[in-house]
C-alpha cells in the first residue's frame, strides 16, 4: 500500500469512526431528552412542603425574546416609573430573571409584589417594596 492509500485507509477509518460516535451522541441525546423533559405537572407534583405557596411561583426559564424587546423598548422610550411597573407586572418572568444574578440554585422562585414588610408606626413611614423575591436552592429558600 502507497502513502497516499495508506492516508487515504485511516481518513475513511476515522470517517467511519466519527459517523459511530455521531449516532451515539445521537441516541444518547435523545435518550436524555426523554429522560429531562418534565412539564409543570411533574414539577408541582414534587414541591416541597416548606417552599413558599405555588401561586407566587414564577418559571424565569419561561422569559421570551419577545418579553425582553419589548422591555428594552419600554426602557428606551423612557417610560414612567408607572408604565414600566404595569409592564413588569403582565411580566413576571422578566422579573425573576433577577435569581439568575445571585447563587439560588435555580430550582425555583417567586414574586410577591407591594408586600407590607413594615408597617408605618411613631413618625417613621412603611417599607411597601415593588417585589420581594425567593428564590430555591438545595439549601433552601433566600428571600430578596
Amino acid at each position: 500500500m502507497t502513502g497516499s492509500q495508506n492516508k487515504a485507509c485511516q481518513l475513511s477509518l476515522i470517517l467511519v469512526y466519527l459517523q459511530k460516535l455521531s449516532n451515539n451522541l445521537l441516541a444518547v441525546k435523545k435518550h436524555m431528552l426523554k429522560l429531562n423533559k418534565a412539564t409543570d405537572e411533574d414539577f408541582f407534583k414534587r414541591w416541597p412542603e416548606y417552599w413558599p405557596a405555588k401561586e407566587k411561583f414564577v418559571d424565569p426559564n419561561k422569559a421570551t425574546k419577545k418579553q425582553y424587546l419589548a422591555f428594552k423598548n419600554i426602557i428606551a422610550q423612557k417610560s414612567s416609573e408607572t408604565e414600566i411597573e404595569i409592564f413588569l407586572r403582565d411580566n413576571k418572568e422578566i422579573v425573576a430573571l433577577i435569581t439568575f444574578l445571585f447563587s439560588t440554585g435555580h430550582h425555583a422562585s417567586w414574586l410577591f409584589p407591594k408586600q407590607h414588610l413594615r408597617s408605618p408606626a411613631n413618625n417613621i413611614g412603611g417599607k411597601i417594596p415593588d417585589y420581594v423575591v425567593a428564590a430555591a436552592n438545595s439549601g433552601g429558600v433566600s428571600w430578596y
